[in-house]
């Protein structure tokens, strides 16, 4: 399992429960062996309590061990949707570079055609577009990948 760096306190409870629930599991197994070998002689009612509770003892490290990899699960789920929430935020922001473009290029020859390019499309997308500031002239602007004033291109 790997350690979570926005969470280290509960990464490190993970880790030990994991840690700890392995113990159990390997506790309960030699258990259960020594009572296998010690009730090969003959078998009463105290040699079936001492297999039962073995054996449940390294069902509840079991126990453990999963509880242990479900909050892994949590952290990956919780990574997954922060990725997913950034590429999101990435594609909405070239999206609307590109119909800012479209709607500023002198190529699109009918009303119909710029109509179908940008269609559904905000005209000024600034809440996803994060202002930018020209290192040239000090301009800023919302979006683009162009100063406006002095033309310096900058990386997307």
């Amino acid at each position: 399992m790997k350690f979570n760096d926005e969470f280290p306190v509960l990464s490190i409870v993970s880790i030990l429960v994991i840690v700890m629930g392995w113990l159990v599991v390997v506790v309960g197994v030699v258990l259960l062996l020594i009572n296998i070998i010690k009730g090969l002689d003959y078998w009463s009612d105290e040699r079936w309590i001492g297999l039962l509770a073995s054996v449940s003892f390294a069902c509840y490290g079991l126990f453990q061990v999963a509880i242990g990899e479900a909050i892994g699960v949590l952290f990956s789920i919780e990574k997954n949707t922060a990725d997913t929430a950034s590429a999101m935020v990435n594609l909405s922001n070239r999206v609307g570079q590109m119909a800012v473009r479209q709607s500023a290029s002198p190529s699109v020859t009918s009303s119909e055609d710029a109509g179908k390019s940008v269609v559904g499309l905000p005209k000024r997308p600034t809440e996803v577009l994060k202002p930018r500031t020209c290192p040239s002239c000090r301009q800023r602007w919302e979006y683009g990948e162009e100063c406006p004033d002095c033309g310096v291109k900058l990386e997307p």
